[in-house]
C-alpha cells in the first residue's frame, strides 16, 4: 500500500497533472500517477492524491468565490438530507468541491460553537468534539445553521420564489364605440357603390362594324 503523505504539492507537480489530466481525461488515474512517479523525484503519492488535488485545487471550473447566504442556506438543507455525502451535496452547489464544502461546513460550526460559548460559564460551555455533537438533535439543530443570517432573513431567503399566476383572459366583450360601428358602415356602401357595374357604358372588346351601305342620293 502506498503510503500517504501531506507535503505540499509543488509547481511543477501541479503543472505536469494539469497536463496529464488534458491528456488522458479524468479516468485514468493510476496511469497519470505512474507518470508522474516516473518524473518527479521521491514520487510516494497515490492516484486518489492525484484525484483529489485535480477536484479541490485545480479543476478550472472550481468556485472560489465568497460564500453567498443562499449557498449556505442550501448546504444545511442538503446535509439535513445526506448527511456528509460531500461529493452528492457538491452537485447542488454548482463549482464547489466536496473538500471546500466539507471544510466551509465545519468552519461555521466552529463559529457558532464560540458564538454559544462566548456568554456562557465553563460547566455549560460546549466542550465534545462535533462530530459526537452533530449525532445530537439538540445540539445539530443549533449548531448547523448560518453563523451571520438573522433566524427571519434565513426564512426569507429559504422561501422559494413564488411563480406569478398567468393572467386569465376577460370574458366580457369589449366595448364598441357607436361612431366606429357608424363609420364603418360608411366605408363599406361606399365600397359597394364603386363595385357596381356601368349599365351606360360598353366595356366590351367587340368592334362596332361601320360598313353597312347607305342608300346613295345624287
Amino acid at each position: 500500500m502506498v503510503k500517504k503523505i501531506s507535503e505540499p504539492w509543488t509547481k511543477n507537480e501541479d503543472n505536469l497533472l494539469k497536463d496529464l489530466v488534458s491528456t488522458f481525461g479524468l479516468k485514468k488515474w493510476k496511469l497519470v500517477n505512474k507518470i508522474m512517479g516516473k518524473h518527479c523525484k521521491s514520487w510516494n503519492r497515490s492516484p486518489k492524491q492525484c484525484r483529489d488535488r485535480w477536484i479541490n485545487n485545480l479543476d478550472p471550473d472550481i468556485t472560489k468565490n465568497t460564500w453567498t447566504d443562499q449557498e449556505e442556506l442550501l448546504l444545511f438543507e442538503k446535509h439535513r438530507a445526506y448527511g456528509n455525502k460531500w461529493s452528492t451535496i457538491s452537485r447542488y452547489l454548482g463549482g464547489r468541491s466536496g473538500n471546500s464544502i466539507k471544510n466551509h461546513f465545519y468552519s461555521i460550526i466552529r463559529k457558532n460553537i464560540r458564538k454559544y460559548n462566548k456568554k456562557r460559564i465553563y460547566g455549560d460551555k460546549i466542550t465534545e468534539d462535533i462530530p459526537e455533537l452533530l449525532k445530537k438533535p439538540k445540539f445539530y439543530n443549533l449548531l448547523v445553521r448560518p453563523a451571520k443570517i438573522k433566524p427571519k432573513r434565513a426564512k426569507k431567503i429559504i422561501k422559494p420564489e413564488t411563480e406569478e399566476k398567468p393572467k386569465r383572459k376577460s370574458r366580457k366583450p369589449k366595448k364598441i364605440k357607436k361612431q366606429n360601428i357608424k363609420a364603418k358602415r360608411q366605408e363599406q356602401e361606399s365600397q359597394e357603390m364603386i363595385s357596381l357595374p356601368n349599365i351606360f357604358y360598353d366595356n366590351s372588346d367587340t368592334e362596332v362594324d361601320f360598313s353597312f351601305n347607305l342608300p346613295f342620293n345624287p
